[in-house]
Formats: structure tokens, sequence, C-alpha cells
């Protein structure tokens, strides 16, 4: 039944439509103290001031990729797929002009190379010029010209044999020199008796005591002793000089020697190193050899004579023993400047749905300065310290491990999230 259809008096109707004041009193407080509740419960509910990322999960010392420095086909291959594998082990070779083994026993040779005019006899034996080194080949010959130009100077050396005549002659020289200086001194003394005689005799012939005769006779022995004398001292200068000179011919033969076997020795050294560095450079480009010790993985390779190119990953080693995880973050440049070292982060790995497995923890322990020019992205590095996930499951490890990076860079509450746009209005 409508109440306005009933014929009421005009009091009962005026109570009838009047609203009490009790109830919009109760009603505007309670509407109040929800807006109070809701205000407080935003200001300390707090959640995560996120940014997503992708992230590639690794080992300290991550996998090495074999790239292949030119194009060829694949001659030797010398390993399987997981086969464990040792630094420095040859795992294939690209076909080229050169031979291999030939290589490994030059190689070889220049590991014990010391020179030795052992040499000297069978240099066609130990350096064969019939080998097969391809782009080696000229240094090689080079180094080969540089042995045989040292050992023919040590072993046939006509400097040294000019020494040794010089040192004879030197000898021969220094032994009459040694003679005449005896005679020197006793012509020095029969000089000096001579004189002596003549002057007695002198005083003896003024006293009418002895002839003209026998003066005469003393004093052309006298003058015969003393011209003795001089012609030897004269020759004696002279062979002073050529010892001299003889000396001075041997030293710079000598100097000479020397410094043609430094000169030649330095030459064998140089042609060495160069041939060392030519191996390396032809090992580099043609030889695919492990760099550590660890397990290898074959991708797209699968038998022998196969083609390759330039750049092309053939191998990978994946290492033995891990030396702790890490995380490479390709943070977006959009609030970047949010992230800080020492931030945690939240790894959602696509090998193990989050939903199912939960995620691993990690902090940030540096960021790039700049960012990649290719892709305008900062990387940042984070530590893992286990793969233990936040549901308590233990994740296998495996090397490059694909997933979403949280970084968790501040925790704000509701309300100042809902301030932000009002303090940007009246900014």
């Amino acid at each position: 039944m409508n109440i306005e259809n009933l014929d009421l008096s005009e009091e009962t109707n005026d109570v009838l439509k009047r609203q009490p004041h009790w109830i919009t009193r109760f009603g505007n407080i309670l509407i109040f103290i929800i807006i109070m509740m809701l205000i407080f419960l935003t200001s300390i509910i707090k959640y995560n001031d996120v940014i997503n990322a992708s992230i590639v999960v690794t080992s300290k010392n991550p996998p090495v990729n074999i790239i292949a420095k030119s194009s060829g086909i694949l001659t030797q291959i010398n390993a399987k797929e997981n086969q464990k594998v040792l630094k420095s082990d040859v795992l294939g070779v690209i076909k080229n002009n050169a031979n291999f083994d030939d290589i490994k026993s030059v190689k070889s040779y220049l590991k014990l190379f010391v020179p030795t005019v052992k040499d000297f006899d069978s240099l066609s034996t130990i350096l064969n010029s019939d080998v097969e080194l391809g782009e080696v080949q000229r240094i090689y010959n080079n180094f080969r010209l540089s042995y045989q130009n040292y050992l023919n100077h040590v072993v046939l050396n006509p400097e040294k044999n000019r020494i040794d005549n010089y040192n004879l002659q030197m000898i021969s020289k220094q032994k009459s020199l040694k003679n005449n200086l005896d005679r020197l001194q006793h012509y020095r003394l029969q000089v000096a008796n001579t004189k002596k005689i003549f002057i007695k005799n002198t005083e003896l012939y003024k006293k009418g005591i002895i002839s003209e005769i026998d003066y005469i006779n003393n004093q052309s022995m006298y003058l015969k002793a003393k011209e003795k004398y001089q012609e030897l001292k004269s020759i004696i200068e002279n062979k002073k000089s050529n010892v001299l000179i003889s000396q001075d011919d041997l030293t710079q033969t000598s100097i000479k020697n020397e410094n043609s076997l430094i000169f030649l020795n330095q030459n064998l050294e140089q042609s060495k190193q160069e041939l060392i560095n030519s191996i390396k450079e032809w090992e580099q480009k043609y030889v695919l050899s492990s760099p550590i010790n660890g397990k290898l993985t074959l991708f797209d390779i699968w038998h022998q004579y196969q083609d390759i190119k330039t750049n092309e990953i053939v191998f990978t080693i994946v290492p033995n023993e891990l030396n702790g995880l890490i995380g490479r973050v390709l943070v977006p440049i959009n609030n970047s400047g949010k992230v800080k070292s020492g931030q945690n982060v939240l790894i959602k790995l696509r090998n193990y749905p989050y939903q199912e497995w939960g995620k691993l923890k990690g902090k940030i322990i540096s960021i790039s300065n700049i960012p990649k020019a290719e892709t305008s992205e900062y990387i940042a590095i984070v530590e893992l310290n286990s793969l233990i996930t936040s549901y308590n499951k233990v994740i296998e490890f495996k090397q490059k491990m694909e997933g979403e990076a949280e970084i968790i860079v501040d925790e704000i509450t509701l309300l100042e999230r809902l301030l932000y746009p009002i303090k940007d209005i009246f900014n």
C-alpha cells in the first residue's frame, strides 16, 4: 500500500517524511571512519618499487666460446660432445696450406732451442728444408739462414783464425823483444867497460906509457861497442812499435769478431722470436684449442670436413669448477638512476617457472657508468649466494640460464604512491 495515497493528517505526513538526525550523524561518522581507516592502511601498507630487467645467470668463470678466426673445412676434430679437455688441447684444425705435424715439430724444436756447434754438420736434418709450413715458411727459412750464418761464424770464423795468428805473432815478437832487451843490457855493460878502459888508456897515452896504436885500438873498441848499443836500442824501439801495432790489430780484430758474433746472435734470436710469433698467429687462425680445463660442448658441428665460417662459434668449453654465481642484468635506461649497488634482486628463471619453483635472491655488486651504445642499456652484475629458491627448492645449475630480474629499488607506501601525481601537479 502506498503511504502517499493514504488519507493522513498533515502532521502525520510530516513525521513520516522527516529523516531522523541521529541516522545522518551516524552515517557521516561511519564514512569518516572508513576514509580514515583507508588512509591509515595506505600509509602503513608498503610494497616494493621494482624495475624489471632481463638477466643471464652464469658462473664467475663463465663458459668460453671457441670462435673460428678463418673460414674453411675442418680437417681435424679431436674431441666429442661432453668430453673432458685440458688447457691447450687441440680440438680441431681448419684446412690450410701448412702441414700441422710439421708446424708441431718446428714448435717443439723452438721450445728447447739452444745454439750449439754440434748442429753445424746436421743442420739440414734438424731444420729440414722440405717441411710444409704455409704462411710460416718464409719466416722459417729466415730463421734457418740466420742459424746457418751463426754456425758458420762460430765454426769457420776467419776472424778467429786471424786472431790466433796475431796471438802467435805477438808471442814471437814479444819473445824477440825480450831477447833484444837482454842483449841491450849486455851491450850497455860492454859500453860501460870499454869506456872505462878508453878513459884510462887516454891518461896513459898522454903520459906516454902506451903507444898511439894501442890508444887508437881502445878508442875504436869503445866506439864500436857504443855503436852496437845504439843500433840495438833502435831495433828495440822498432820492435816495441811493431808489438804495439800488432796489439792494436789484435784488439781491432777481436772487437770486430765480438761485434759480428753479437750481431749474428741477436739476428738469430730475433728470427727465432719472429718464427715463434708467426706460429702463434698461424695457430690462432687455423687451430681451435681449449683455453681452459673443462667439458666440451658442440653446437652445429657434427662431422669432420664440415665447412665453417669466420667468427662462427665452433666449440664451447664449460669449466669444471664454479667460482661462484653471478647474474648479468640488462637494466633499461628508464628509471635506471634508481639502481645502485647493494640493492636486492629477485630472479625468475625461464627454465624453472617461479610459480612452481619460486624465486632466487641476489644483490647488485656493480653497475656500469655508461649504457651500451647498441641497446642503450646499463650492465649490472648481481651476486647470488646459492641456487635455493624462495620455495626452498634447489635448482640444478646450468650455464647461461636466462630469466627476469626484479630490482627492488625502494619500499614505498600506497599513500606515497597515490600522492606522487598530486605532487607532480603542484610542482
